[in-house]
């Protein structure tokens, strides 16, 4: 099975893709922005950090890297208004993959 990570999962489609690879099987690490957020059930793990934030976009992707190498990401968080959008739904995808190992091929 996979190692997916999965951005944005502690509510609507980040969850319901956590949860339901976990439950296919997949080691799931899911992102949530901060600790009192709910991880979701089953999971393999989790990371915490605000993505509108580049230093917490490094500490993500550090503390995910710890996980190995992941076989898929999933970048499912986002916003759709406000001074954020360019940040976290533009930068942090780019930073992120950026900064985590590739996958072995």
């Amino acid at each position: 099975m996979a190692l997916i990570l999965i951005t944005g999962a502690s509510t609507g489609l980040g969850l319901a893709a956590a949860e339901t690879l976990a439950g296919e099987g997949h080691e799931v690490v899911a992102h949530v922005r901060g600790t009192g957020s709910d991880m979701p059930s089953g999971v393999h793990g989790g990371v915490y950090g605000d993505l509108s934030s580049l230093d917490e976009v490094v500490s993500v992707a550090e503390q995910a890297g710890k996980f190995g190498r992941f076989d898929a990401v999933i970048h499912n968080a986002g916003v759709y208004r406000g001074s954020r959008v360019h940040a976290v739904n533009i930068v942090a995808p780019y930073a992120l993959t950026a900064l985590l190992p590739p996958p072995s091929a």
